[in-house]
């Protein structure tokens, strides 16, 4: 039962990332591919890289999928899970970079308002509820597990193999890794929502009312897609925090295999579905901002987007954060060292954290 249950796990792992691809490939717009605009009205070439996109998405789909279900074994069945949606999601950033080249970027107007007299603040844009949320998913799991660890044993089941069979026994302390994890997102969310309300408040000269109310919407939406998203990752996280200890108790080793798929189901479809609730609002937000103002990213400098809009290198812009001219969200001013300094943490802090706490368990 366990290995069905796996399997099917392994199953949904693919077919969200091969959903999420084909409905990225399959958006039918007159003048936007991938959900970014061209600056053009959309041509033959651009439905080819679409089309092209959707039929390897769905060939890596079915090699996915007949890897986990044909009796070839635990190894070709998780080496299926790591490598298709990476391949489908490698394809499609490849298709991304071929037609950024062909977009025409339109030149950014030098005259704007800097800002408003009162710029929103952080608090205009979050949501308390789920943020009090996914701060009680660090003190009540950490209270929790602070109180279970005293009676579990020094050594208790840490990895499964595809089959459920216990592959590794480590310490409990351990896991306090995972009570990182979760207050590292919590801190990446807070950053996120701040670096939303610090990006540039550029106002065009003609109806900046109606562009300042369109900016909130658009700004509202995002942080509140990421904190629902944040919000699944942090409960699937916590799920398998909570399982792994209570597993080891005796009649609870049944605990394993349900929370793996609660766990899947948490990260992909949960995390998935705000994605497909606010994006086009988003991008509804966009196209309104671009009729006022001609350009989404109103004040930036033109000789700062690089690479075909892509990178923002202007060292003659003091803004660390401007909206993205290609795609949607944010991007950083790479001529900032702050800049620099936080995709460092972002990628040393999670690392460290999970190193830090093996080393001190051991």
């Amino acid at each position: 039962m366990e290995s069905v249950i796996v399997s099917l796990t392994l199953v949904l792992s693919i077919l969200t990332t091969a959903v999420l691809v084909e409905w990225v490939a399959r958006s039918r717009h007159p003048s936007r591919l991938f959900f970014f605009s061209l600056g053009r009205e959309r041509d033959a070439a651009d439905d080819r890289r679409a089309r092209r996109l959707r039929i390897a998405n769905g060939v890596v789909t079915l090699i996915g999928l007949a890897l986990v279900l044909l009796p070839l074994g635990e190894a070709a069945a998780v080496l299926a899970t790591v490598i298709c949606p990476f391949v489908s999601i490698g394809w499609m950033s490849v298709e991304m970079i071929g037609a950024v080249r062909s977009v025409r970027l339109e030149r950014v107007p030098g005259r704007y308002v800097v800002s408003l007299e009162d710029a929103p603040s952080f608090r205009d844009y979050v949501s308390m509820p789920l943020q009090l949320v996914n701060v009680l998913f660090v003190i009540v799991p950490s209270a929790v597990f602070a109180w279970l660890i005293t009676q579990l044993p020094e050594h208790i089941p840490a990895q499964f193999d595809a089959a459920g069979n216990v592959s590794r026994y480590a310490s409990p302390h351990e896991l306090w890794s995972m009570a990182g994890l979760v207050l590292f997102d919590v801190l990446l969310l807070w950053a996120i929502v701040w670096g939303v309300s610090r990006e540039r408040w550029a106002m065009p000269e003609q109806n900046a009312e109606r562009y300042a109310v369109l900016q909130m919407e658009r700004r509202r939406a995002m942080v509140r897609m990421i904190e629902w998203v944040m919000t699944m990752v942090n409960a699937s996280m916590v799920v398998v925090w909570m399982a792994l200890p209570l597993a080891a108790f005796p009649g609870y080793e049944y605990l394993v295999g349900p929370a793996v798929v609660v766990t899947v189901l948490l990260s992909t479809l949960g995390a998935l579905a705000p994605i497909g609730f606010y994006l086009p609002r988003l991008m509804r937000a966009r196209d309104a901002i671009r009729e006022i103002a001609g350009t989404e990213v109103l004040g930036t400098r033109d000789a700062g987007w690089k690479w075909g809009g892509l990178v923002y290198y202007a060292p003659e812009d003091p803004a660390l954060i401007v909206p993205k001219r290609l795609g949607i969200g944010q991007t950083l001013n790479m001529a900032r060292p702050a800049a620099w300094v936080f995709l460092v943490l972002v990628i040393v802090l999670p690392l460290a954290i999970t190193f830090g706490a093996i080393a001190l368990s051991s």
